[in-house]
């Protein structure tokens, strides 16, 4: 499909689009908060160009009611290629709703790698919540019965289940290097033999909930696609629904209250939940030492802060 001419910006050098009349002329065509936010020039010559969106957010603090508006840059929402004409290049613009729908899913990128951090981060720490625990029992139990067994007949496994998962959940810990799979039993795999999971001061307990800590690690995104396991998602979306905010203001004394935190997660992951719900899972998570709570008002835990900021930094926030 060919492009309008008046959808396209022709120039000589790339640093033309970085500032002056060629800069102005990008922003009137795509709006005024889109950017670029990285130019690099490929082997054949041509120039890749990416594109960011600046957009104000509302990241007061509830307590101190400071009225801070903040723009937010996310980055790489969307790129296109400059090729060389008749001397100049030739950049072909993408549509402004090209751009929303890329804003919206780097948006979304974001969230997921913030939200696999947060889960790799929290997970001993919700390791005994009730709805949690129910939803692992099944990869536990195959874990633990292996390691303390050393080998188990997976039809053994099923008697025990009584669950039409059973091969799904061996099948998948298998994948994941966790479980070897010989003639119909399973045996401790590469992952569950390591040296570093076997500190000679560690009880078995805590070698066992370090063990699915790493199969959580590891196998985020199958354990909650495939396996359908939402709990991986709950409770690092609601610390999100804080964190997200605190980590775009840089501020870990950034309080807010349960609304705020209600309103953020219907807007990051469009989901509803009730207000006193959320109010007792922000008191769960507080107790587990991972938000500070201070009546309705939530506020970052430091230790819990420091492993945001050191472990997120690749999701670009």
């Amino acid at each position: 499909m060919s492009v309008p001419v008046n959808n396209r910006i022709v120039f000589g050098e790339a640093e033309e689009l970085m500032e002056g009349r060629k800069r102005s002329q990008l922003k009137s065509k795509l709006g005024q908060g889109i950017y670029i936010s990285e130019i690099h020039e490929t082997q054949d010559g041509d120039f890749v160009i990416n594109f960011g969106n600046s957009t104000p957010k509302d990241v007061s603090d509830s307590r101190d009611k400071d009225r801070v508006l903040q723009f937010i840059d996310v980055e790489d929402i969307y790129s296109v290629t400059a090729s060389k004409q008749d001397g100049n290049y030739v950049l072909e613009l993408p549509s402004r709703e090209e751009l929303h729908r890329g804003y919206i899913e780097r948006q979304k990128q974001i969230l997921d790698q913030l939200d696999y951090t947060t889960a790799t981060l929290i997970y001993e720490n919700i390791f005994e919540f009730s709805s949690v625990e129910n939803q692992m029992t099944p990869i536990i139990e195959i874990v633990k019965w292996t390691q303390e067994d050393g080998s188990k007949p997976i039809t053994e496994i099923e008697a025990q289940q009584n669950s039409d998962k059973t091969r799904l959940y061996i099948s998948t810990l298998s994948d994941l290097g966790f479980l070897n799979v010989t003639d119909g039993t399973i045996y401790p795999g590469e992952k569950m033999q390591s040296a570093d999971l076997h500190p000679a001061d560690r009880t078995k307990e805590d070698y066992q909930k370090e063990l699915i800590g790493q199969v959580i690690k590891d196998g985020y995104y199958v354990l909650r696609d495939k396996l359908s396991m939402s709990m991986l998602d709950q409770y690092p979306q609601l610390c999100n629904s804080y964190y997200y905010t605190a980590l775009q203001r840089n501020d870990p004394n950034l309080e807010l209250d349960i609304d705020r935190i209600q309103d953020n997660y219907r807007e990051q992951y469009n989901k509803k939940k009730g207000r006193n719900k959320i109010n007792d899972k922000m008191d769960r998570l507080a107790r587990a030492d991972v938000v500070h709570k201070d009546g309705e008002y939530v506020s970052s835990k430091q230790t819990m802060w420091n492993d945001l900021v050191s472990e997120s930094a690749t999701a670009s926030i």
